[in-house]
C-alpha cells in the first residue's frame, strides 16, 4: 500500500481534531459600513477624542457634526449612491471630515495629492469618472483658473469648495 492510502488516525482521533479542536463558528453578522460604525461610536462616546492632528482635536460628536453637514451639502449637490468624488486636500482633520462626508452621502472618493500637477489631477478625475472635485478653499484659484474640465464652482461652508464638470 502507498503511504498516502494509510489511515494514520482512528475515527475518534479524526472526530476530535475536526470537531472538538475546531468548534463550529457562529455565523458572522453582515459587515456594516464604516460610517455607520463611526456613527454608533459617536453615539456611545460623543465626548471622547476621535481625532488629533497637529494642534487640532475633535471629539466624536464634533467630527460627526462636521461630516454630516458636508454630507448634506454633497447630497444637495447631486452626490448620491456610488457617485465618485475627487478629494484634493492636504493631510488634515478636514481630509478625514471629507472622506466621512462622501461615505455618508453614499459616494466613493478618489484621493488626489495636492502636489500632483494639474494635468495629472484632471486625468485622474476624468479616468475615475468623478462627478465633482472637493477641495480646500485655499486651493480654489488653482482650480478655477483656465480649467476646461471644471466649469462650475459651488462655494461650500469653510474650508471647502466644490467644483463640478
Amino acid at each position: 500500500a502507498k503511504i498516502a492510502e494509510l489511515d494514520l488516525l482512528t475515527e475518534e482521533e479524526k472526530e476530535q481534531i475536526l470537531g472538538a479542536f475546531n468548534p463550529a463558528q457562529p455565523e458572522a453578522a453582515p459587515a456594516a459600513a464604516f460610517h455607520r460604525l463611526f456613527e454608533e461610536q459617536a453615539e456611545r462616546t460623543p465626548e471622547a477624542e476621535a481625532v488629533v492632528y497637529e494642534n487640532v482635536r475633535l471629539t466624536y460628536a464634533e467630527l460627526n457634526v462636521r461630516a454630516n453637514g458636508l454630507a448634506a451639502t454633497l447630497r444637495a449637490s447631486g452626490i448620491g449612491r456610488e457617485e465618485i468624488v475627487g478629494i484634493l486636500a492636504e493631510r488634515s482633520v478636514d481630509l478625514l471630515v471629507a472622506v466621512l462626508a462622501v461615505w455618508k452621502a453614499g459616494g466613493a472618493y478618489v484621493p488626489l495629492d495636492p502636489d500632483y500637477p494639474a494635468d495629472r489631477v484632471r486625468f485622474m478625475l476624468e479616468d475615475s469618472g468623478a462627478k465633482v472635485l472637493l477641495t480646500q478653499t485655499f486651493r480654489c484659484c488653482h482650480w478655477s483658473c483656465g480649467s476646461r474640465w471644471l466649469t462650475k464652482i459651488r462655494r461650500f461652508p469653510s474650508p471647502w469648495a466644490l467644483f463640478s464638470r
